[in-house]
């Protein structure tokens, strides 16, 4: 039987592989729009640097949505927006606007140029929230705050009705601006935009909660046990333009944003013994903790642990000679701290304590030096700062003086009672900071560190002079 002529054309070799070429590379309208908005997805993403923000609490705050990109088009404009959420919703307290915010990414296509945006929206009271679209605000009336995708911010525009202003012209606003106009649906005249626009102030407040755990470990188990809660608040004041015709409200507009983290805090085995342990044990005491103040610079999770034993004699690495205590480098992760059982015995309990502090800072350095926890840019600055004094005791001589007299201070007061008041009754006059201060100054200079050097003759004899009044201190302990 003779095959009818369409079989004998699909059939023909030459046709059946350009058939084959067709089919392989031909796109359909949706292949083209699924192209099209994945390029644009990536380069959003690509654009968007929320580790650039200076406003950490915001970029730190925000969940993008790629997977609910969409794309619109009217006139000459092609529309994508992407939703945006918060982790931790903000609450406004206002009379002119509602208590929560929205967030969307857009990006705007006209004539070959984008122009894209972060928008925060603040929702007037008596109107609709923004509706995560530009395409349904008619009756949406409030203020889009504007940023570029690095954070900074641009400006605002104020929506009447659906109706958008650029109140202050600026040009970088001008395709979101016309855009949102495009979808503006003119009910009658009042559907315009007033002619003025409010200047408000927008008190935003920062409240960071930070739980911390102690980690215990018993053989291969780990167990994270809660320890305590911080808060860190903080307000920030910046001026917005509202739309015209809502109540007065002048600097009552306030915006809270909480936040809440969890930190793992150093675990600290104590295997000291004695005086060594009461001191520390005191050091330690009720949560009110010094050790825990003097490292509060460095909390958080890090992948190291401090080992504090007695010895009973502990020897410089450097000279050979009998010292206080010292602390070593991280090996497996644990920094050991020696404290020597024959010198803390023999030295007054201040000074005991003095050199547990001292040890403990050593450790806080050493897990800066080494962590690869927390930014680049943090672990470098630290770095940077630690090279410029040159060694451990220089930069504790320049970073931590003050903080091991506060510390001291305390702690002589509050838990060595005797202590304190034998120092009233020989010397006739409570401690003065200074005498905390050359305490502290112990176990540097020594060391002949820059900052110490660079002292004048007179400023190093007072300090020695008050140093050595720690000395005439009992060597008992107020434990049992």
């Amino acid at each position: 039987m003779t095959k009818p002529f369409y079989e004998k054309i699909i059939y023909h070799p030459h046709f059946l592989g350009l058939f084959f070429f067709l089919t392989l590379f031909s796109c359909t309208k949706d292949d083209l729009e699924n192209n099209s908005t994945i390029s644009i997805t990536n380069q959003l993403k690509n654009d968007l640097k929320l580790d650039q923000f200076a406003n950490k609490n915001l970029s730190d705050n925000l969940i993008i949505n790629w997977e609910s990109l969409t794309k619109t088009e009217k006139d000459d404009f092609e529309v994508y927006e992407i939703e945006v959420n918060e982790k931790n919703p903000a609450i406004i307290k206002s009379n002119l606007f509602q208590n929560e915010l929205k967030y969307e990414l857009i990006a705007i296509k006209k004539e070959g140029e984008m122009h894209s945006y972060l928008i925060e929206a603040y929702s007037s009271l008596n109107h609709t929230l923004y509706s995560n679209s530009i395409q349904n605000l008619k009756n949406f009336t409030g203020t889009l705050n504007v940023y570029e995708l690095n954070g900074n911010l641009i400006g605002q525009l104020v929506v009447y009705n659906g109706n958008s202003k650029n109140p202050f012209g600026k040009s970088s606003l001008t395709a979101l601006n016309e855009a949102i106009n495009l979808y503006c649906v003119q009910k009658n005249t009042t559907s315009r935009v007033p002619v003025c626009t409010l200047s408000e102030h927008v008190y935003t407040v920062y409240s960071i909660y930070t739980h911390h755990y102690i980690s215990v470990t018993v053989g291969t188990y780990t167990q994270y046990n809660y320890a305590y809660t911080t808060v860190e608040t903080f307000t920030i004041n910046e001026l917005m333009s509202v739309p015209c015709g809502g109540s007065e409200d002048s600097y009552d507009i306030v915006k809270r944003i909480s936040s809440y983290r969890e930190v793992i805090d150093v675990q600290i085995t104590n295997e000291l013994t004695g005086k060594a342990k009461c001191l520390n044990d005191l050091l330690d005491k009720n949560g009110d903790s010094f050790v825990k103040n003097l490292l509060a610079n460095f909390e958080g999770e890090s992948e190291f642990n401090i080992q504090i034993v007695s010895k009973d004699n502990v020897f410089s690495t450097e000279t050979g000679l009998e010292i206080n205590g010292k602390t070593l480098p991280p090996k497996n992760n644990v920094i050991v701290i020696e404290i020597s059982t024959s010198r803390t015995n023999l030295n007054s309990s201040l000074d005991a304590a003095r050199t547990i502090l001292h040890e403990y800072i050593h450790a806080d350095i050493f897990r800066k030096l080494n962590t690869t926890s927390g930014t680049t840019g943090e672990r470098l600055d630290f770095k940077n700062t630690y090279e410029a004094y040159g060694n451990q005791h220089g930069t504790i001589a320049g970073l931590y003086l003050n903080s091991m007299k506060e510390a001291l201070k305390g702690f002589h007061k509050t838990a060595l009672i005797d202590d304190y008041n034998m120092y009233i009754n020989y010397y006739g006059e409570a401690p003065s900071d200074a005498f905390y201060e050359a305490l502290a100054w112990s176990g540097l200079r020594e060391n002949n560190v820059k900052a110490w050097a660079d002292l004048p003759a007179e400023k190093k004899a007072a300090i020695e002079a008050l140093a050595s009044r720690v000395d005439r201190f009992s060597r008992t302990v107020p434990c049992p």
